[in-house]
């Protein structure tokens, strides 16, 4: 990961950090903005259109490799996937810090529920997309994704 990205996430999950203590949570629209940057470090590095990455929210999961590998790059920035692996406990630590008080629980949940939805996926493209998609089948008004 670039020195830059990481400095970033830093910066970012110590001010996710101070905003908790002092009980004033991050809102959706803050949280896609520091997300943006995520965005477009993976994007730049796949093949995916801002209307393909967006329709993710939407529940649009078509079967392009480079939106795949998109998601996984995306996981691996936030440390959910490691070693070919996701690590769903990663993924729910970071949601705990950064998401709203109004869905968290239900971001947290839904993670929980497709703990094992990789298991068994080699292809780390792959894998990612389909814990992408189960999170996103889980609670889709829950659901987010830079």
């Amino acid at each position: 990961m670039e020195p830059r990205i990481v400095s970033t996430l830093c910066v970012l999950l110590v001010l996710c950090a101070c905003a908790r203590e002092s009980y004033a949570a991050m809102t959706m629209a803050q949280v896609k903005q520091a997300m943006g940057m995520l965005r477009k470090s993976c994007q730049g590095k796949n093949d995916v259109t801002t209307e393909m990455v967006e329709g993710l929210q939407q529940g649009n999961f078509p079967d392009e490799k480079g939106l795949k590998c998109y998601t996984k790059c995306i996981m691996g920035m936030m440390q959910s996937l490691k070693k070919g692996r996701y690590v769903p406990d990663a993924a729910i630590a970071q949601a705990k810090m950064m998401l709203p008080d109004d869905i968290k629980g239900r971001v947290i949940a839904s993670m929980d529920n497709c703990r094992n939805s990789g298991d068994g996926i080699e292809d780390l493209c792959e894998m990612a997309y389909a814990v992408t998609k189960c999170v996103y089948t889980s609670d889709p008004e829950a659901f987010f994704f830079p």
